[in-house]
């Protein structure tokens, strides 16, 4: 009897623990791999943009985006940062390194670039620049796997804001 009172003591605790692992929104339920280890395990490309509920992957699919996350100071001061490159017709268009800045208990991040080879950061890119007040695109982490990292923003102007949602994949 003493040992099945234990165990449900047990099981119960567990559940507890287990039943507020699900960090982001879609996911997942439950990982054993830190932030670190998914976010920075290989290259990312997007896989799909949608603005306001409208699909504009069209948009952005003839230039190649690839994204790739480095842990420790690979670029910059950060904990975390970045390198992006563009390519359209298997042609380099631009390189971007940044920092990535994670913040609301790593829940939001942005990406802060600090330096660009082929012209300006925000010129192709999706997911970097700032918006009309200057301040740096914050991105809603809502699912980061393995293989898997979405993110959502609202990117807002003087008169009207759009939701930007985008789907990132390993390469």
């Amino acid at each position: 009897m003493k040992n099945t009172i234990s165990f449900l003591i047990a099981t119960m605790v567990v559940i507890c623990l287990f039943s507020g692992c699900k960090k982001y929104e879609d996911g997942p339920d439950f990982t054993l791999r830190s932030v670190k280890n998914r976010l920075t395990n290989g290259k990312w490309g997007l896989d799909k943009i949608t603005i306001d509920g409208q699909d504009s992957t069209y948009e952005y699919k003839e230039v190649d985006f690839n994204y790739e996350f480095y842990a420790g100071t690979a670029f910059g001061a950060k904990p975390y940062t970045y390198s992006q490159a563009y390519t359209y017709n298997s042609q380099l268009i631009q390189i971007d390194n940044g920092d990535v800045i994670f913040t609301n208990n790593g829940n939001t991040i942005s990406f802060q670039p600090y330096s660009s080879t082929y012209g300006s950061y925000s010129s192709y890119s999706p997911i970097f620049g700032s918006d009309s007040y200057g301040n740096y695109l914050e991105w809603d982490i809502t699912k980061l796997t393995n293989k898997e990292f979405w993110l959502e923003t609202v990117i807002r102007t003087d008169s009207s804001s759009m939701k930007v949602v985008m789907h990132l994949t390993k390469n």
